[in-house]
């Protein structure tokens, strides 16, 4: 328990911190005007199995998660380079089983890909409000460029 609280304070301090030196990076920017005509591959194929495979070592009862995933979108990510970049994105929620035994809810989670492969994801496990709001946030934009429900 003394552990996953230390995670989680470390989590929200790394969060904090990067709002407050990186203010661009938290928060959802602009699609870029040609998001469409940008050439990135066909959607993956597998990303229901690959998405259950990210996250397995994170949840504390893998094989009780149920997944409720969207379908694949074009999304845009800014890089450690400061250039943005045309993703696939996937968005959805998780809901597994906790210490005890029940279900916790509803997750929301974000996953990314690009060639095919996951390049990163978020789930919001313990939500402090920020973090749903910004996995909300980005899958909003993202579906919402798309035109997708």
């Amino acid at each position: 328990m003394m552990r996953l609280a230390r995670r989680t304070a470390l989590l929200v301090a790394l969060c904090l911190f990067a709002a407050v030196a990186f203010p661009g990076c938290l928060r959802v920017e602009q699609p870029p005007p040609d998001l469409s005509a940008v050439s990135i591959g066909p959607p993956p194929e597998d990303y229901e199995a690959q998405i259950k495979q990210y996250f397995r070592p994170t949840l504390l009862d893998p094989y009780s998660a149920v997944y409720e995933m969207r379908t694949p979108v074009r999304g845009w990510e800014r890089g450690n380079d400061g250039l943005m970049r045309v993703i696939w994105a996937v968005c959805g929620t998780v809901n597994a089983k906790n210490r005890f035994g029940g279900y916790v809810g509803q997750r929301p989670f974000l996953t990314m890909f690009h060639q095919g492969r996951i390049i990163g994801g978020l789930i919001d496990h313990e939500p402090p409000k920020y973090m749903t709001s910004v996995i909300v946030d980005r899958c909003t934009a993202w579906y919402g460029a798309a035109g997708a429900r």
